[in-house]
């Protein structure tokens, strides 16, 4: 596939190509958390028509969530252009930002509606059962989780009080573990005022399993000409358990302990069996 050599618009695979400033459209890598947004975020960087925000996650438009320190909170659109893209050029066509709270938050998708009504959706969905623990492990590790996971997940209402977090928590929402993952009403919101084709749902265990077809459907969805040397990177996208038995505590803990008593039969049935076929 090659760019046209019409004297008129530069077209590419049947896409209109961006020519001058005016023409920047916006893309929204909106979540869920642990499922592959860095990962889409860091291949999207690369390619010379995108122009990445300075933070990854700027948090702007889910502002019915706590927003704690040490997140900068942005007083208007102004300032969160300015901030987040202080270069643009007549070569980028996209301005892409990757923030996950914006699938949790109740306002984000029609914030970002408002703002640019032809904007590009990615949601990228891990099973749930996965997804929670790696959360967890994340700010586990990270130093803004201190309980156990079973603790944690009772915690959870207590938490988005405000009580039992970390001295700068960011986002206080990021310890709901469990509502962070039930997607249908988080899913219901963009595609009911989104039209369809402006929206790409990928599922990270297709993003582990065969990256490459990822990388070109996002091109598609984004009509991005191919580059030499565009690529996912090394981002841990195959990862091993190092520790079986601790695994095998793990997954006894969140499948029995915890999911059972939280989601409907159905719904764990469903995902046991995805972990089970993985």
């Amino acid at each position: 596939m090659e760019l046209s050599s019409s004297s008129e618009l530069p077209t590419w695979n049947g896409c209109v190509m961006a020519t001058d400033k005016n023409d920047n459209e916006y893309c929204f890598i909106i979540g869920a958390p642990k499922a592959g947004t860095s990962t889409v975020f860091d291949l999207l960087s690369q390619y010379p028509e995108v122009n990445t925000s300075a933070i990854k996650e700027p948090h702007y438009f889910c502002s019915d969530l706590d927003r704690r320190a040490p997140l900068k909170i942005f007083a208007n659109d102004e300032e969160y252009l300015s901030f987040c893209y202080p270069k643009i050029t007549s070569k980028h066509r996209y301005l892409i930002e990757a923030s996950a709270s914006y699938l949790y938050s109740q306002v984000a998708a029609n914030r970002i509606k408002k703002f640019s009504q032809n904007s590009k959706i990615i949601i990228l969905l891990r099973n749930p059962i996965d997804a929670v623990y790696a959360l967890y492990s994340q700010k586990k590790f990270g130093g803004a989780e201190t309980l156990n996971f079973v603790d944690s997940i009772r915690a959870i209402e207590e938490r988005l009080l405000g009580n039992k977090v970390s001295k700068n928590p960011g986002i206080l929402e990021t310890y709901d573990y469990i509502g962070t993952y039930k997607y249908y009403d988080q899913l219901k919101r963009y595609l009911d005022i989104f039209e369809t084709k402006n929206i790409l749902i990928i599922k990270y265990e297709d993003l582990v399993r065969d990256p490459l077809k990822i990388q070109a459907q996002l091109s598609s969805f984004l009509c991005l000409a191919p580059h030499e040397g565009v690529g996912f990177r090394s981002i841990n996208l195959n990862k091993r358990i190092k520790n079986v038995a601790l695994h095998r505590l793990i997954r006894y803990i969140r499948l029995n302990l915890v999911f059972k008593k939280i989601f409907p039969k159905h719904f764990f049935g469903y995902f046991v069996k995805m972990v089970e076929d993985l």
